[in-house]
């Protein structure tokens, strides 16, 4: 068999030069691509981690506004109704005390209860002017049925006062029943309006005492 020649022996020799530097380089190639994708993939999730904690913060600080918010609507509310609820006793009992000394005035038991009906008169304008200036504050925040509960109180003591001034003090005793109804009433509304059990619930709730 003749030997190869020396042409011959060269172009095996590159052909397997060229097929190993092939094959080195595809190798090269692919994991350098597996390399780049990776690359990618973790700039993509790094970017993906980013957005994802941008929006759970801006999340987050929504929730903490709405509930901020919330709370302080409720410390407003709670504000205005706590400012009525004792601007109306004060009312209530001004009232009471004018018809009950106008009352004691007709009897001729005691003169002086005359002598206090003017200076009776200006407590309760005050305390009523007092209360109607609360009430109105109280209405920005609070409910239809608190302001509705509120002025029904209102319009009785005011009533109760009409009456003074046109001297029909028949049915004064009624008048009063009816007004502390109203106050009791709107005490109630208030007491619902901030999550509390009202009053009358928890009297007709309570047990009767043993015989």
């Amino acid at each position: 068999m003749p030997l190869p020649t020396l042409s011959q022996v060269w172009f095996w020799a590159i052909t397997v030069v060229c097929a190993g530097g092939g094959a080195y380089l595809g190798a090269y190639l692919k994991k350098k691509g597996e390399n780049l994708a990776t690359r990618e993939d973790l700039a993509n999730l790094v970017e993906q981690t980013r957005r994802l904690t941008q929006v759970t913060k801006e999340i987050e600080a929504k929730v903490d506004n709405q509930i901020w918010s919330r709370q302080r609507q409720w410390e407003m509310k709670r504000d205005a109704l706590l400012a009525v609820v004792t601007a109306l006793r004060k009312a209530h009992i001004a009232v009471s005390n004018l018809l009950s000394t106008q009352d004691m005035a007709m009897m001729p038991i005691d003169q002086r209860y005359k002598e206090r009906i003017p200076e009776e008169k200006m407590i309760c304008s005050e305390a009523m002017r007092n209360f109607n200036e609360k009430r109105f504050e109280a209405s920005l925040v609070c409910s239809e049925t608190v302001n509705v509960a509120l002025t029904e109180a209102n319009s009785l003591m005011n009533r109760g006062r009409r009456n003074l001034d046109e001297q029909e003090f028949g049915h004064a005793n009624v008048l009063q029943k009816s007004i502390k109804t109203a106050v009791d009433s709107a005490i109630d509304a208030m007491r619902g309006e901030l999550g509390f059990t009202s009053l009358s619930t928890e009297s007709s709730a309570a047990p009767s005492p043993a015989e």
